[in-house]
């Protein structure tokens, strides 16, 4: 471990913390964090400092930096998504062809896959990074793309709604992940915030599957597939489940499990898969005693709802009141 670098676990998240004001120790760190290249820094070394904290749960990580010196660095290509808020400063992303400048308040990401050159004077910035794979598998779900073909395309966002909702989700993540809830312990929840992450990445940024603008029908799925997909749902809701683990307790193909629910069900494999989680916590509300220390949010998390607020809205819209009054009554 490096000099000023303190590592935690509590409530299902990983902590790492780093803080130094000497230029080597801190660029020693972010070539271990990053796989950066040989460095040029410039600035004055006097008023070096560079604070670095990074939270990992399951295969979502989040990090919050600060950097005072400029700095042109290259990185080996990265196999994950690492998507940028900037708070402070600017960051100028280069690789194959594409560059783009990103300062206070933009959001960007680093093209994956490539080489890449950095240019940043003095920098804060969060970073929230998921596995490529994870984008790659749920744009397969979504729009019946080969994983193969997933790739990113661009560095900025599609629209500066689409870059607003990025910051906000940002800022959740961020939120979430910081707090080390105990909601965290579980499988569950962290395969859900990583369903999350990857579903609204490939809606924010340039990429393969955006360009897929129909998908033709793969041909009748039989009933009874449809009936062993819904058969394994209801068995396994309590666990972090996929599409693809849908298809093949089916013995069929995500996209064609796609094609069944929407015609049979008019729904989706996944809202099934809400429903189900859905109706488990209803069931839990309506058994539990508040007195033995049973909250809502405890409920929520157990079945995979990440917010409260949206576990209350969809439960309101559902049963006709609110999750606490079940619970209370």
């Amino acid at each position: 471990m490096l000099r000023g670098a303190v590592l935690t676990n509590a409530g299902g998240v990983s902590v790492e913390s780093f803080d130094t004001r000497e230029p080597d120790a801190g660029w020693q760190f972010l070539e271990r964090m990053y796989t950066l290249q040989p460095v040029r820094l410039f600035g004055d070394p006097g008023t070096y400092r560079l604070t670095a904290r990074s939270w990992s749960a399951g295969t979502v990580g989040y990090v919050r930096l600060l950097h005072t010196m400029g700095f042109i660095t290259h990185s080996e290509p990265f196999s994950d998504l690492m998507a940028v808020l900037i708070r402070r400063g600017s960051l100028t992303i280069r690789g194959r062809g594409q560059q783009a400048t990103i300062g206070p308040g933009d959001v960007g990401v680093y093209p994956p896959l490539v080489d890449l050159q950095f240019l940043a004077p003095t920098i804060g910035l969060e970073c929230v990074r998921l596995p490529l794979s994870q984008l790659s598998t749920i744009a397969a779900e979504r729009v019946g793309i080969d994983p193969a073909d997933f790739r990113l395309e661009g560095v900025t966002p599609v629209s500066a709604a689409k870059a607003r909702y990025w910051r906000s989700l940002l800022t959740f993540v961020g939120r979430e992940i910081s707090v080390r809830s105990s909601a965290f312990e579980t499988e569950l929840v962290q395969a859900e915030m990583a369903r999350m992450v990857a579903a609204s990445a490939i809606t924010v940024f340039p990429n393969t599957a955006l360009r897929v603008d129909h998908i033709p029908s793969p041909g009748r799925v039989e009933p009874a597939a449809l009936r062993r997909a819904i058969a394994f749902v209801d068995a396994n809701a309590e666990r972090p489940i996929t599409v693809e683990d849908m298809a093949a307790a089916a013995s069929t193909t995500s996209r064609a499990l796609q094609h069944a629910f929407a015609r049979n069900r008019d729904t989706t494999p996944t809202s099934y898969l809400r429903r189900v989680r859905l109706e488990r916590a209803h069931r839990e509300l309506q058994a539990a005693d508040p007195v033995d220390g049973t909250t809502v949010g405890s409920v929520a998390a157990r079945w995979g709802f990440l917010s409260p607020g949206r576990f209350a809205a969809q439960y309101r819209e559902t049963y006709g009141v609110l999750p606490g009054h079940t619970l209370r009554t």
